[in-house]
């Protein structure tokens, strides 16, 4: 709420430079979630082995990225290459995916003829946790994205991007779209963050779903009597470029117990 309140006051009251420079520090969102911490192991035999023996059930669609840090507590590390009192490995590809710490490889640790530790900790290995951060569900495309369209350019009264072919390729409607600068640059996937000008995303409008920047909305922006551009961008408009994401119609036929989905046309 108060990034949403923030966000207001910057695109009403806020210089260009201001509106960037939060738009740019916007927390990320995580796309994984965190199993709890796991000590399955300790390191008496042949070594810690870490992982997460349910898996199939937390962690069916892999692993995103991990951390281990010491039972006993202190620095939790995201890259078992950073862990200074041992030489820790990642095993990915295994089934679970391990972190694992093998007292046959750790310099100077003492085992025996079976690779049991037979020697203290360190240099042998000493006792970790560790946990996942589990992928969520690969999400199914549900839109198809037009290419790229720069249909207009800012030196009238503004920039209007729409697909004017709209009514055979977005019929079902847009799911998503995303706007950039001609020249180059970042992408948005909403209007509001595009740092440089106020634009307008109408998604009803006659022509079909529109981006818009129109000059005589932006600050500072000199126009004549009837609203064109009389003055440099920017304050004005600058060219911008966008595309669409149309939805897909799906019609499901029943194979078997399994829904299969064929796209409308």
């Amino acid at each position: 709420m108060f990034d949403f309140l923030l966000l207001t006051v910057l695109l009403v009251h806020g210089s260009l430079a201001q509106r960037a420079s939060f738009l740019l520090t916007k927390p990320q969102v995580s796309t994984c979630k965190w199993n709890n911490w796991i000590d399955r192991d300790n390191p008496s035999g042949v070594g810690d082995y870490e992982f997460d023996e349910n898996h199939k059930k937390t962690c069916r669609y892999g692993v995103e990225k991990y951390e281990v840090t010491l039972v006993t507590g202190g620095s939790v590390y995201d890259d078992v290459n950073d862990v200074p009192s041992n030489v820790m490995t990642y095993h990915p590809a295994l089934n679970p995916p391990q972190i694992a710490c093998k007292n046959a490889i750790q310099p100077g640790c003492k085992t025996n003829s079976n690779g049991w530790k037979a020697g203290p900790s360190p240099p042998c290995c000493l006792d970790y946790k560790a946990r996942f951060c589990c992928k969520p569900r690969p999400q199914v495309s549900t839109c198809k994205w037009t290419n790229w369209i720069d249909r207009d350019d800012s030196s009238g009264k503004g920039d209007y991007e729409f697909d004017e072919n709209h009514k055979k390729t977005c019929r079902n409607g847009v799911e998503k779209y995303e706007v950039t600068l001609v020249t180059g640059g970042s992408v948005y996937d909403d209007v509001n963050d595009v740092p440089s000008n106020v634009m307008i995303y109408n998604p009803a409008s006659s022509e079909g779903p529109q981006v818009a920047c129109v000059n005589v909305l932006q600050p500072g922006c000199k126009t004549n009597s009837n609203g064109w551009k009389a003055g440099p961008s920017p304050p004005c408009c600058l060219d911008y470029k966008a595309r669409f994401c149309c939805k897909i119609r799906k019609f499901f036929a029943a194979v078997g117990k399994l829904p299969v989905s064929f796209d409308g046309k």
